[in-house]
């Protein structure tokens, strides 16, 4: 048995070597031979490691960070904190520091306001200030500062209606201030002012009251005896064209434009409209007293002696 197994062994090996020298005799083919190289030459080579590089961020030209909107920004900035310091000072008491922009901003109203308007806006304006001034509890140097200045306000209105040059707009305007100035009063009774401040105010609104009172009545006399009114000025015209010497001075437009006041007078006297047609009139008449005026003037200039 164990003889058997001997051959056996020794008849696998005698093949396996006649089998290997067969494989010597093979030749590879030049394209294996491409093959394995290629094969070879991939895994001694390492993998290129791949660099991420970033795109470069283009820097917009209209960024916040552009000195042109830098400046914007900071205007912009600028009137958002005004607004809301004027906003919230229209809340505010005499006793606020913010008050005074509060004052600033009611001149301003006035300023700005038309001058038909003005005497009525300034009214309105010394009614919001009284009725702060009856908000604060004690009297102190701001509540009598505003005081002062309330006297002053006041006793400014009939001198911007006087600045009115339609007789109708003074009538107007003088019958709203009187109602307005009686209200001033009422409130001037719910401040915590002391009695002499008070009496102070007082006053005011009773002289200014008299200045009105007499436009009024100026007023309204002109229109009660306007017949005669416009007859006595018509008159004085007549006889002022009358003199020659007093035409020779005039320019060709100067008539034309005198003539057109005489028709406007007339059709607004036919109209009932007596305040319209004594403007009319006024109006030639300012315009005599500048001819007059410049007459003078020549007149007056000596002439040149040689």
């Amino acid at each position: 048995m164990g003889l058997g197994v001997g051959l056996l062994e020794n008849m696998l090996e005698t093949e396996l070597i006649e089998k290997i020298q067969g494989f010597k005799k093979i030749q590879p083919t030049k394209k294996w031979v491409d093959f394995l190289f290629e094969r070879i030459n991939s895994k001694a080579q390492p993998e290129e490691s791949k660099v991420f590089i970033p795109s470069k961020v283009k820097t917009v030209s209209y960024s916040f960070l552009n000195p042109k909107f830098r400046i914007a920004f900071a205007t912009f900035g600028v009137f958002f904190v005004l607004a809301s310091l004027v906003a919230f000072a229209q809340n505010s008491l005499p006793d606020s520091p913010l008050y005074r922009v509060k004052l600033f901003t009611q001149d301003m109203k006035v300023a700005i306001a038309p001058s038909k308007e003005k005497p009525i806006v300034k009214m309105e304006i010394n009614k919001e200030r009284l009725n702060d001034l009856s908000k604060v509890k004690i009297e102190t140097k701001e509540t009598i500062a505003l005081a002062n200045k309330l006297k002053q306000e006041i006793n400014s209105v009939p001198q911007e209606i006087l600045k009115l040059e339609k007789k109708k707009v003074v009538l107007d305007v003088s019958q709203k201030v009187k109602q307005q100035n009686d209200e001033l009063k009422n409130l001037i009774k719910k401040t915590n002012l002391s009695e002499k401040v008070k009496n102070d105010l007082n006053n005011s609104i009773d002289d200014s009251q008299n200045k009105v009172f007499a436009l009024i009545t100026e007023t309204e006399e002109l229109v009660n005896n306007c017949p005669d009114y416009l007859k006595e000025k018509v008159q004085k015209i007549q006889e002022y064209f009358g003199n020659p010497e007093n035409i020779s001075g005039f320019m060709p437009e100067d008539i034309i434009k005198i003539k057109s006041l005489v028709l406007e007078a007339t059709k607004f006297l036919k109209a009932g409209n007596c305040l319209e047609a004594i403007e009319k009139i006024e109006s030639i008449e300012n315009i005599l007293k500048i001819q007059s005026l410049e007459v003078k003037v020549e007149t007056s200039i000596p002439e040149n002696q040689d």
